[in-house]
């Protein structure tokens, strides 16, 4: 089966959409499907990108980066999403795979419009189908501008979902949302994954957390320094760059953290596991809101855990849905700091349960392999397509 994996962030990027769908394009490959993997260029050779990664690629596996998604004239950057889309319909055509999966609603409809030939299955890392109920709790986040462009693409959604070959979702809680509103197409949630461990690697017998991603205030930081303030046995490790960095380093020393918070600014890809062995513990508090509850799929709770680390997160159905309390990590309230530093500080200095937890996340990352994501991706498309 020849399957076409399309994104639309740079290859290479520090996004993590970008290393999502390099993940996602080596399991298929690794899973027996001849995958073409298709990506803006970054302006780079495939090597250097790989390099970037730190990843060899299967030989089964061919990346096309069908030009640049953007260019400048003088400090003026533009954007030339038109001109990728047409690249990736031209090369979608000489190529003729078996199926394309999108990840990106807009290619989708783009791709849908022009009738491709082939069946076409959109993986969705959103939903637009009830813009005031996804942000409610949030409305803080979403500005005039971004309300009308989501609305927009809600009529787009709507538009384009019921002419696809099928859906898949990252986590179930997402699946129930489409079924509901798209029953006549195939759903499946396929969650993210995480590469094959024998053993765990080590982790620092320091009280180190280590908190990786972005830095958007609706991942919870402001929480997580208060719960550190309210932790004194426990350091923080904060990896990650961008706007927001020097707000929460400002934030960091107005709570007086300076001496136990390091910021490290932003990590490539490939020397993120080296950073995550310095700590102990994995934490992902993010702030309550509809988005984080039914939407968000961390991709930074597979890398705590395929990093040896047991994870502190806040309980939502989607991170239920990953952590198991007591037995991978400890799950607690939306909004509570004072239950967010207990939980710290427990996972940090009960040895007993950081064991326990270590022991039944090897078993954990067995399950929730690229590989095995491949080979679930290549079933729902057998399912949807009679190949």
């Amino acid at each position: 089966m020849n399957i076409a994996y399309v994104h639309t962030d740079p290859f290479p990027s520090p996004m993590a959409g970008s290393v999502f769908a390099l993940s996602t394009a080596v399991g298929l490959a690794r899973a027996g499907a001849a995958c073409t993997l298709m990506m803006p260029s970054a302006e780079r050779t495939i090597e250097q990108a790989l390099a970037y990664y730190g990843v060899t690629p299967p030989d089964n596996l061919r990346i096309v980066l069908p030009g640049t998604p953007h260019y400048k004239i003088g400090p003026v950057k533009i954007t030339r999403t038109g001109k990728y889309y047409r690249a990736v319909l031209c090369e979608l055509l000489a190529r003729r795979p078996d199926a394309v999966i999108v990840r990106t609603l807009k290619l989708a409809a783009y791709l849908v419009f022009h009738r491709l030939p082939f069946p076409l299955f959109y993986e969705a890392h959103d939903w637009y189908s009830d813009i005031e109920r996804k942000w409610s709790g949030a409305e803080w986040m979403i500005s005039k501008k971004k309300l009308v462009a989501e609305r927009a693409l809600a009529l787009l959604e709507k538009k384009t979902l019921p002419r696809l070959t099928g859906l898949i979702t990252l986590r179930e809680a997402t699946a129930e949302l489409m079924r509901r509103d798209y029953p006549g197409v195939p759903c499946r949630a396929v969650p993210t994954a995480m590469q094959p461990l024998e053993t765990l690697p080590p982790v620092s017998d320091d009280p180190v957390v280590v908190y990786l991603g972005q830095l958007h205030p609706h991942k919870g930081l402001q929480s997580l320094l208060e719960a550190a303030q309210r932790a004194p046995r426990v350091n923080l490790l904060i990896v990650g760059g961008g706007d927001w960095l020097a707000h929460w380093r400002k934030t960091a020393a107005e709570l007086g953290l300076n001496s136990r918070v390091e910021f490290t600014g932003h990590v490539p890809a490939a020397q993120v596991p080296a950073v995550l062995a310095r700590a102990r513990v994995g934490v992902l508090p993010m702030l309550d809101c509809f988005f984080n509850r039914y939407l968000t799929s961390p991709l930074k709770i597979q890398e705590y855990f395929a990093a040896g680390l047991p994870v502190v997160t806040a309980d939502a159905p989607v991170t239920a849905e990953i952590v198991s309390h007591e037995q991978t990590g400890l799950l607690t309230p939306f909004g509570d700091v004072d239950a967010l530093a207990a939980a710290l500080t427990r996972l940090c200095t009960d040895d007993d349960l950081h064991r326990r937890c270590r022991a039944n996340i090897l078993q954990t990352v067995a399950q929730w392999t690229w590989e095995k994501r491949g080979a679930a991706l290549r079933e729902f498309i057998k399912f949807g397509t009679g190949y």
